[in-house]
């Protein structure tokens, strides 16, 4: 009766291949995988139907971090699948970087609007959906902003409550994507320190 004895090399039938690590990099790719575990961490709100400006806050910044501007903002074409009738490894990455990105965009909103992107199979078909969605949101709101800063008044709050009130309106102001400068806030701040006649 013989034993049996494992062959040393196992045929591929035979192997069980583990899933593979997203985080590793190919020997034939020197280019760093942009999905490290902060990326997957780096928003602390989820988009719904009212918060885009504060969660495209957060999304613009981790994406330009991670060098991934060109393929989620301008929609940069990937590159040809096949050259010479073999995979190319450059359309690979694209692929990959895509449709990681898309995964990461898709993880961080809340359901009602994730099912209106739902249909949207790259990264920058969902970010234009999302900017057309929100555009005029997005304007109102800000025009919502200038006339709350340009009328907002001491009261009686006291100094400090008021020079909060002021700054806090400035920063909701520069996340919706208006310039307000340093002298912007200390003449607000000024202004409406002086009583309405």
């Amino acid at each position: 009766m013989e034993s049996s004895i494992p062959s040393p090399d196992p045929t591929p039938s035979t192997v069980t291949a583990s899933p593979p690590d997203v985080t590793a990099q190919s020997p034939a790719s020197s280019v760093h995988n942009p999905f490290s575990s902060s990326l997957s961490t780096s928003l602390t709100i989820k988009l719904d139907r009212a918060n885009f400006l504060s969660w495209k806050s957060q999304v613009v910044p981790a994406v330009i971090g991670h060098d991934l501007d060109a393929i989620l903002f301008n929609g940069v074409p990937p590159p040809q699948n096949l050259i010479n009738g073999n995979p190319n490894p450059l359309y690979q990455q694209w692929k990959r970087h895509d449709q990681l990105l898309l995964s990461w965009l898709r993880s961080s909103m809340t359901e009602g609007v994730l099912a209106s992107v739902a249909n949207h199979h790259t990264s920058f078909a969902v970010w234009r959906a999302l900017e057309q969605r929100f555009a005029s949101q997005s304007r109102a709101r800000l025009l919502q902003l200038k006339g709350q800063f340009s009328n907002v008044q001491k009261s009686n709050l006291s100094i400090s409550d008021y020079v909060d009130k002021v700054q806090n309106l400035a920063d909701s102001l520069a996340i919706a994507g208006a310039n307000i400068s340093d002298q912007d806030v200390v003449l607000q701040i000024l202004n409406g320190t002086v009583p309405l006649i």
